[in-house]
């Protein structure tokens, strides 16, 4: 056999080695990629079974009925006035009395929209402030929770929002395109076991 044979057989026998290196090397990259593990959360479910969400929103109505008493207050004083002028005879004589109740009455019920448009906004920002606060707490429940059992991804659960059947194109499209999720088992729902979880935590001493 002459040189330059042996030296062709050589050179193809190192290629289909290296084909076999490269076809096994791919095949282990395949084995690696095992499929994602996606679960969901019905995030208005969760927010409305957790015992922190319930004691914050009940101190929230708490101080929120506070404030609507100090309105009710005023509202109560301007209607007494009210009574008041009633009583005193439209004359001459009772001109500068009849004014100042009139001011009095304008007073209180200057100050009771005044304090009713504040408080409104203080109610939602508190509102918005403990939505938040639980919301963040969610997340990191989130995290946590898929790294113990597994799961890669963690969607946002909206199998409950229905396209509309009698509804503009144009609402039909919205919904049809805001929605993330067209199907999912039950059994990647891990929303009763957050639940569990963050209630069982906050309840910790």
């Amino acid at each position: 056999m002459s040189r330059k044979s042996v030296m062709m057989m050589v050179t193809t026998s190192m290629i289909a080695l290296m084909a076999v290196a490269w076809s096994a090397t791919a095949l282990q990259g395949t084995r690696r990629a095992n499929p994602t593990a996606v679960a969901v959360v019905n995030v208005e479910r969760l927010m409305n079974s957790l015992d922190e969400m319930k004691d914050r929103t009940a101190t929230w109505q708490k101080n929120a009925e506070a404030r609507q008493k100090l309105i009710d207050e005023i509202v109560d004083q301007k209607t007494r006035l009210e009574d008041q002028l009633k009583t005193v005879p439209n004359d001459d004589a009772s001109l500068a009395r009849r004014r100042e109740i009139s001011t009095q009455i304008l007073e209180a019920d200057t100050l009771a929209k005044a304090r009713t448009e504040v408080f409104q906004r203080l109610i939602e920002v508190e509102r918005g402030e403990f939505f938040s606060i639980v919301y963040a707490k969610s997340i990191d429940a989130i995290g946590r929770l898929a790294k113990q059992d597994g799961w890669d991804v963690v969607l946002f659960d909206d199998r409950g929002v229905i396209v509309p059947k009698s509804a503009p194109a144009t609402t039909v499209t919205q919904v049809i395109q805001s929605k993330t999720i067209l199907y999912a088992s039950d059994t990647v729902d891990i929303t009763d076991d957050l639940i569990t979880m963050m209630n069982l935590g906050y309840r910790k001493p």
